[in-house]
């Protein structure tokens, strides 16, 4: 048997996305700090928070959406 993950794509974001998990579980803040490291914005903000409104413009939403996707795995 092998085992097989399926995420949402664009589209599926929302603010918050992700909050409660980087706050219980720090396998999951690990990799998102590690990927946030890896980009020119707050990714942390824009997928907590997007105060600017800024995540549903791809060039935020595919890091955040990968970010998310890459933290679940690693749970």
């Amino acid at each position: 048997m092998k085992l097989g993950f399926l995420y949402a794509g664009q589209g599926s974001q929302h603010p918050g996305m992700g909050a409660d998990l980087y706050e219980r579980f720090p396998t999951f803040r690990a990799v998102l700090d590690s990927a946030a490291a890896q980009v020119d914005f707050d990714l942390k903000e824009v997928s907590f928070i997007d105060a600017k409104g800024v995540l549903n413009q791809t060039r935020y939403t595919q890091p955040c959406m990968v970010a998310f996707a890459a933290g679940m795995t690693a749970l």
